[in-house]
């Protein structure tokens, strides 16, 4: 089955937060935090033929490094494969037109219980693990991909 990649908008990061239809409550500033996230940063909504929401995948600038984040629908455990393998296109794409040498994700760490997914989705697209940070979400384990002529780490499957 062929996914459909386009550009994202600030109402599809919303259909993640709703994936089955219903009325997500996002206050308006957190919307407005996901339409500058969309329009200042790299963002593609993949879903299947039928528009059902696979994910939406980004990049967020930063001074020294962008970050990744991957926002899922309900279409992703059906294209999980297939949706990782887009993310990871979609960031090769960025870095190969200039838009970073290094790139960071974050994956939630909640205590008693280790985000094995997250995590093994974050080495599927090419990211090692350098660490653990504590934010005001909580603990997060931190992966980190070099591009500009460094090899990547992880399958790419």
């Amino acid at each position: 089955m062929a996914l459909t990649i386009a550009p994202s908008s600030a109402f599809d990061m919303l259909e993640t937060l709703a994936p089955n239809g219903g009325r997500a409550r996002v206050t308006r500033q957190r919307f407005g935090e996901m339409a500058r996230q969309v329009a200042e940063g790299v963002a593609v909504t993949v879903r299947e033929p039928g528009g059902r929401l696979v994910c939406v995948i980004g990049l967020w600038p930063e001074p020294d490094h962008a970050e990744a984040w991957l926002a899922v629908g309900p279409g992703m455990r059906a294209n999980l494969l297939a949706g990782l393998r887009v993310a990871r296109r979609t960031l090769e794409a960025v870095a190969a037109e200039g838009g970073c040498d290094r790139v960071l994700t974050y994956v939630r760490q909640p205590e008693g219980a280790g985000r094995v997914a997250g995590a093994r989705m974050a080495a599927r697209l090419g990211f090692r693990r350098i660490g653990t940070e504590d934010t005001r979400l909580g603990p997060v384990a931190v992966f980190s991909r070099e591009f500009g002529g460094a090899p990547a780490h992880g399958p790419d499957r």
